[in-house]
């Protein structure tokens, strides 16, 4: 437990100095394959869960679509930059500084819950614990959508001649083929993908392996 809350404070004031050289670190735009899943869906007024939020770009997309967001990181610094553009715009989108691995996630109280490339920072533990507790904390009909670097990532072994991202330091695990898809044995899946894909959003060019499930709860 000390050495698990040691890592998130250091991996917080890692990201908190990225994001306080570059407020807008991952880019403005979600992923095409966000948007995409979006597309014609209504979202005024739905609740949402912006899990490892970091500076937003999630949150402020719903939360321009008529949203209501809650979102959390442990950055604060993220969380402060997100908190000053919600309030520029008048937007929904409530912010919370905490830990994954001690958050308490309530029941039955979100239409959808976001988490992009934030499962792959926490230990095994913790992921099991936060996957399980994440289906209950959907409504029903419910829908998550989450992202997690796959063992496919050079970042997994250090591949040498691959350029890694430079952020790859807090990831703490990488995913097997399907591991993702076998935490979640309650949604129906709606979309499950592994893929390799080039990210030019931030630093070097740079590649990851990367595994995306959206699931529903019945």
């Amino acid at each position: 437990m000390i050495f698990r809350t040691y890592f998130a404070m250091a991996t917080a004031n890692q990201f908190n100095e990225i994001y306080r050289a570059n407020p807008r670190y991952y880019g403005k735009t979600v992923p095409q394959d966000f948007r995409r899943f979006l597309n014609g869906r209504p979202l005024a007024s739905l609740n949402c869960l912006d899990l490892g939020a970091g500076q937003g770009r999630y949150s402020l997309h719903l939360a321009r679509a008529g949203a209501m967001v809650r979102a959390v990181d442990y950055s604060a610094v993220a969380m402060a930059q997100l908190t000053s553009s919600a309030t520029v715009e008048q937007l929904a989108i409530t912010t919370e500084v905490a830990d994954l691995c001690a958050y308490d996630l309530p029941a039955n109280e979100y239409d959808l819950i976001v988490g992009a490339t934030v499962l792959d920072h926490l230990d095994v533990t913790c992921l099991l614990e936060i996957t399980a507790a994440l289906t209950g904390a959907l409504k029903s009909s419910g829908i998550i959508y989450c992202e997690v670097f796959t063992t496919a990532d050079p970042g997994w072994k250090h591949l040498p001649g691959q350029p890694l991202s430079e952020t790859a330091g807090p990831v703490r695990h990488y995913f097997a083929p399907g591991e993702l898809r076998g935490l979640f044995p309650q949604l129906t899946l709606l979309t499950y993908r592994e893929s390799v894909k080039q990210d030019l959003a931030h630093g070097a060019p740079h590649w990851h392996g990367l595994a995306l499930l959206i699931g529903v709860k019945s």
